[in-house]
């Protein structure tokens, strides 16, 4: 069994993997899977989101997560930030929106996210 946060973060990766759209993850989760311990537990994406995955990308979370599909929006248009809140345990997610090219740059020297450890743990659960 996966811990809460992992499991958590893995809905939100699904999601995206879904739509296709290109991600990094941050945070002091990030962080803790590479070894480094932080006292906080939230979770950083930096995503490429475009206008047209916003309703399925909140219909996708919405079971689980407090989602707000303007914020999305208004996150897309002004290539901002906006949460999401795991309804169950109150955890926050924070998206950033970023171009492709961005994130190409930023993972050219880091691990791709299916071959980071969110990739490889959900591997293991299937």
């Amino acid at each position: 069994m996966l811990p809460e946060p992992v499991a958590v973060t893995l809905l939100v990766i699904e999601a995206l993997d879904a739509l296709g759209v290109p991600y990094l993850i941050g945070g002091s989760l990030a962080s803790a899977v590479h070894g480094v311990a932080r006292a906080t537990m939230d979770t950083d994406l930096v995503a490429d989101l475009r206008l047209e995955h916003t309703e399925q990308l909140a219909q996708a979370l919405s079971d689980a997560f407090y989602v707000d599909a303007e914020s999305i929006r208004d996150a897309i248009r002004h290539r901002s930030s906006f949460n999401v809140i795991h309804l169950e345990t109150c955890s926050r997610w924070m998206f950033s929106s970023a171009s492709s090219a961005l994130l190409t740059r930023r993972s050219s020297s880091a691990a791709r996210p299916r071959s980071s450890p969110f990739a490889r743990l959900n591997r293991r659960q299937r």
